[in-house]
Order: C-alpha cells, then structure tokens, then sequence
C-alpha cells in the first residue's frame, strides 16, 4: 500500500510541473500566435480586395449558416464599401478546410483564398494553390465543377468541398443586408 502511495504522490508531482509548465508557455506564446493569425487574415484580406483601407465584422444568420464562421465588410479610403469577404469552413475529405470568399457588392466573386487545411499532401492540399483557387476570380455563383471549375485530379472530394463552400458562401452574402 505504502508502494502505491508513494507511486501516485510522484506522479502527481510530475503531472503538476508538466502542467504548469505548459500553462506557463501558452501564457507566453498564445499572443504571438494569435497576432499570427489576425496577419495572415489581413494578408488574405488585402489580396482579395488590394484597396483595402479598412474593415469591420459584421453580423449574419449564424442557425442558417453554421458553417459561416464571419462576414466582413470591406471598405476604401473614402469609406464605400469595395466588397465583403465571407469567411467558412467547407467540409473537405480530412476535416475542415478555411475558407475566405471575397464578393464584390454586385455579386461577382472577388477570388477565393484557402486557409490551412489537413487534406492529403499532394493531392487535396493543392486546392490551397493558386492554380486552383484563381479558377474562381471573377466568376458568378452557383457554380459547378467541370463547367465552371476544373477538380484537381486525384482529389475530387476536396475539389468539391471548396466548391461547395464557395457555394454557400455566395447564398450567405445573398442573404446578407449590404
């Protein structure tokens, strides 16, 4: 009985330490990455609408839209509104893949930026490249693949959950009060 006692008071020693030392470094390294984050949302931002002055969240049917994570207006210098950028998850073949959905107020998609996504090396991940995403610029939704879109070979389920996405995306700024 003393044997396991003594057993389980180490071990919790060492749970504790390893614990606190992981509180410790997230603590120190939680702001560097969310600044991370919040750069490469205005990287993305900048490149859908390269006139970008400013931008703010706005509201939008979150029971309707799930997959919906945001919507953002974005405006010029003068303050008119050059485009929104819906951002949202599309439900690809490994998990979600980050999506923002840049329109400009007629409806025409501005472009498509993808975020960092699990898809497989190679084959799903290549919709994160610009030889896919771009197919998308200046086009109208609904679109469909093969006439609209060309898939990635190999990778038909990720092709289609971007497309999907950008899809819903499009009924989403439909929906919206510009």
């Amino acid at each position: 009985m003393r044997y396991i006692v003594n057993l389980a008071s180490r071990l919790l020693i060492i749970c504790t330490v390893a614990g606190l030392c992981l509180a410790v470094t997230f603590g120190f390294t939680n702001p560097e990455i969310q600044r991370q984050k919040e750069e490469a949302e205005l990287a993305a931002l900048e490149s859908l609408f390269p006139g970008i002055s400013t931008f703010e969240e706005i509201p939008f049917d979150e029971q309707t839209y799930d997959r919906v994570t945001k919507v953002v207006k974005i405006m010029d210098g003068d303050g008119a509104v050059i485009g929104l950028c819906v951002g949202m998850n599309a439900k690809g073949y490994k998990g979600d893949i980050p999506l923002n959905v840049g329109f400009y107020p007629d409806g025409t998609l501005s472009g498509l930026r993808v975020g960092s996504n699990s898809e497989t090396a190679g084959l799903g991940s290549r919709v994160a490249e610009p030889d896919y995403y771009t197919q998308y610029d200046n086009k109208s939704a609904p679109l469909s693949l093969g006439t609209d879109i060309v898939a990635i070979s190999g990778a038909t389920i990720s092709s289609r959950a971007v497309l999907k996405g950008v899809n819903l995306a499009a009924e989403a700024f439909a929906s919206l009060d510009k």
